[in-house]
């Protein structure tokens, strides 16, 4: 019990916290009623055994220990195997019946990865998922809500409504799911502003707004700006004017996240006009790509660049029947040339 730098029960409580799936066991000379309490209460030993301890009694106290280690393991591996399956079953859903938001959800994901290298929290996996499932209460809306919405059609009130209750509705599917009620608080007050308005319906005035939520409020609104548009640094200082919709500590965590100057004035670095056959792996385009005949090649801007500076470069074609257009007239691109972020 008694051990140089600390005693038994510190030592422990420390294994406890370093590796919690350990069984401890406590074989101990000291068996007051003191040491056996503290040893079940702050060392949470799974056996108390005092010395001198017959071999058989040991013996069954380690096998115990054993199937118990067993137990613990089999219990977290089903729990994340359900919840692995639980999750891609809904992503599967969302990229089937609504490819355009499972592909935001992505890029929301992906941002929210290269924010959580500037700030901390105890969960980070919590706060990626709900960043990926965001708008999987979509999955419920039917199938000519979703073409109006995309279309730009006049919806009616009852549709509104429905598109409303997303973030609701997305956090009483995840609620289902063991170990997902935090994302699934992330989820639902994902609409809400720092000042309240927007709270949801169901939810008790008197809670915290999570902070998981707030900074998924800054990156999807960054996400939506973006994909009207904005460049992501005209998209930021276009949400820090609105007074009371974000947490502005969170807000200027992204300006230096993403590497966006506060003052309008740090203007970008103009385009760099290079060949084509001068580009090199690495490079991802900013905008949507067709071909001639109004193919759709993958979305510029999202891919694997999240959290890298990005140099706008302008491609000139090498050749007119190279059959791609991004937007501008004649046989150019406009792509972003990869450099890696500066640390400290």
């Amino acid at each position: 019990m008694q051990m140089p730098v600390m005693n038994g029960i510190e030592f422990l409580t420390k294994v406890e916290q370093g590796v919690p799936d350990t069984v401890r066991l406590m074989l101990t000379g000291n068996a007051d009623q003191k040491t056996a309490m503290d040893a079940v209460n702050h060392g949470h030993v799974f056996r108390f055994l005092t010395k001198p301890c017959p071999p058989e009694t040991l013996t069954q106290a380690i096998e115990d220990a054993i199937h118990q280690y067993e137990l613990v393991v089999a219990e977290r591996e089903l729990l994340e195997n359900t919840l692995n399956g639980a999750v891609k079953v809904l992503t599967d859903v969302l990229s089937a019946v609504d490819p355009q938001a499972f592909g935001r959800g992505r890029q929301v994901a992906g941002y929210m990865q290269v924010f959580l290298r500037s700030f901390t929290v105890s969960q980070p996996w919590e706060l990626d998922l709900a960043a990926m499932l965001a708008p999987v209460g979509r999955v419920t809306l039917p199938a000519a809500v979703l073409m109006k919405e995309r279309s730009a059609l006049t919806l009616t009130p009852a549709e509104k409504d429905m598109l409303a209750r997303v973030p609701e509705v997305g956090a009483e599917l995840l609620n289902q799911i063991p170990r997902l009620e935090n994302v699934a608080r992330i989820v639902q007050f994902q609409n809400t502003r720092f000042d309240r308005s927007g709270w949801p319906s169901g939810a008790d005035q008197t809670e915290e707004y999570p902070v998981g939520a707030r900074i998924l409020k800054v990156l999807c609104d960054l996400a939506d700006l973006e994909s009207k548009g904005a460049s992501k640094a005209a998209a930021l200082r276009q949400m820090k004017q609105a007074d009371g919709c974000y947490d502005p500590a969170i807000l200027d965590i992204a300006f230096s996240t993403f590497e966006v100057a506060t003052h309008p004035e740090a203007a970008a670095k103009p385009p760099v006009a290079v060949r084509v056959q001068e580009l090199r792996t690495g490079p991802v385009l900013a905008e949507d790509v067709t071909t001639k005949d109004g193919m759709l090649v993958p979305l510029g801007g999202i891919g694997p660049l999240a959290g890298v500076r990005r140099t706008p470069v302008q491609l000139p074609g090498a050749r007119h029947n190279s059959g791609v257009r991004a937007g501008v007239p004649g046989p150019k691109l406009w792509a972003w040339l990869r450099r890696p972020v500066a640390k400290g």
